[in-house]
């Protein structure tokens, strides 16, 4: 019987929830008017940008230093810390999604650290709390606005950057851009309600619901 018991308790196994809080903005504002702009740095259009222009100068330094956070300070996203997504309601419907990876390396290594210092009857279970940027926007221009960004995924990297209005013109907030080498493309019947966290956040008019409020 004791052996038995012993034998009961050698496969109980405790999990323990750790959670990774991921970098938040450093205010959270209601819905912002945000211009998405893109197209190519060079001539031979083989350099793609996706800009994110906002209304004063203050909110695209915030967004850029937010942005810097996820990647971990190293513009060069070669990891994919930070999730840059496009998902399509239909031809000229669509909407960017911006958020760290849940396999970014700082939460990886959270969990690592944790696992480490438990016994070999425990294990660790990670959740990850993160912010979600979604900013929806309506196509006016010619061409399937798919297949661009999917030229874009073709050429990379594609140099994320912030910027604002001043005087008619617009400001770039950075010269280094962050530079992105992943880019997911879907449309919103593809997505899976329970791993893709996009198909959570409805899209929007952007001009009609100026003020609306998004509960991530």
């Amino acid at each position: 019987m004791i052996v038995f018991i012993g034998y009961l308790i050698e496969k109980v196994i405790f999990v323990y929830n750790i959670v990774h809080i991921n970098p938040f903005p450093q205010r959270l504002r209601e819905n912002q008017a945000v211009s998405i702009g893109y197209g190519y740095l060079d001539e031979e259009m083989k350099k793609p940008f996706i800009y994110l222009v906002y209304k004063t100068k203050t909110e695209a330094i915030e967004h850029f230093k937010y942005f810097e956070s996820i990647v971990l300070g190293k513009l060069n996203d070669e990891d994919n810390n930070l999730v840059l997504s496009i998902v399509f309601e239909d031809k000229s419907r669509y909407g960017i999604y911006f958020y760290p990876s849940p396999y970014r390396l700082s939460a990886l290594e959270t969990k690592r650290k944790f696992e480490n210092s438990l016994g070999k009857n425990e294990k660790a279970n990670l959740k990850v709390m993160s912010y979600i940027d979604f900013l929806p926007a309506i196509y006016t221009g010619d061409g399937e606005l798919m297949e661009i960004f999917k030229k874009f995924t073709e050429q990379t990297p594609i140099e994320l950057n912030t910027c604002y209005f001043a005087n008619g013109e617009i400001i770039i907030v950075r010269k280094k851009a962050i530079k992105k080498y992943h880019m997911r493309i879907m449309n919103r019947n593809d997505l899976n309600f329970y791993t893709d966290v996009e198909s959570r956040i409805d899209w929007f008019d952007p001009l009609e619901d100026r003020d609306k409020i998004i509960s991530n």
